[in-house]
């Protein structure tokens, strides 16, 4: 369910063709990462830095190259191209499913660190929003959703050796940034009074339902996302 805002303006970033030219071809990480035994597709491209996180019902080669193939599609959408991917060993099987892309994979009990130290990073954060929780324990749609949540911030401010100290990597791809005024107005986990509209209309029925906030879609209406009570679906 998703919550439309009033209308705003969009601020659009402009980023000059020059400077993304020099890094049109795109050297991407990957690797599974667990959280709570829910395994994701976790990516993050050399110089840009931008981190995507993908949840994989099933773990084998096929669906991984169609979450992998999904990630391409974002860089594309940029004008940006993936050339390579390092990845560990386990994923040796895609080299045959993605023959456009190299798909290097690392040798026994070896990893590619870049992706490990991100790994590390996005599960501390995740560590800490679910310490804040008043909930004993938390079912598998909000986790995911809290994974998609600690990604999209950590993608909405320039990175410290990224390729630039003045746009973030999600202003790098999706030319738009964050606005705190539309994307702030929720905590993740806070209980909210969802409105509903009823059929029909003309009825004495409650207006509301109980719902917790899975915070912003990140579009530019500033839409957010919540998990119902009654129903345990987002």
């Amino acid at each position: 369910m998703r919550r439309k805002p009033e209308h705003v303006d969009i601020d659009y970033v402009k980023i000059p063709r020059d400077f993304l030219d020099p890094h049109c071809n795109v050297t991407l990480t990957a690797d599974l990462v667990f959280v709570n035994g829910l395994p994701f597709l976790i990516t993050q491209s050399r110089g840009i830095h931008l981190v995507t996180m993908e949840f994989a019902t099933t773990r084998t080669a096929a669906n991984l190259c169609k979450l992998l193939n999904r990630v391409v599609l974002v860089y594309a959408a940029a004008g940006l191209k993936i050339q390579t991917v390092m990845m560990d060993m386990e994923f040796q099987p895609l080299q045959d499913l993605m023959p456009n892309i190299v798909v290097n994979t690392t040798a026994a009990n070896e990893h590619v660190a870049e992706i490990e130290r991100r790994i590390r990073v996005v599960k501390e954060r995740a560590r800490a929003i679910i310490n804040t929780l008043p909930y004993p324990k938390l079912p598998k749609r909000i986790i995911v959703e809290l994974l998609y949540f600690v990604t999209m911030w950590l993608n909405s401010f320039p990175v410290k050796n990224g390729i630039s100290q003045k746009w973030s990597p999600r202003e790098l791809l999706k030319r738009h940034r964050l606005d705190a005024r539309l994307h702030c107005r929720a905590k993740f986990g806070a209980y909210c009074e969802v409105h509903d509209e009823p059929t029909p209309t003309n009825t004495m029925q409650r207006r509301t339902h109980a719902a917790i906030c899975l915070g912003p879609t990140g579009n530019l209406q500033g839409s957010y996302k919540f998990f119902c009570l009654s129903t345990g679906k987002s």
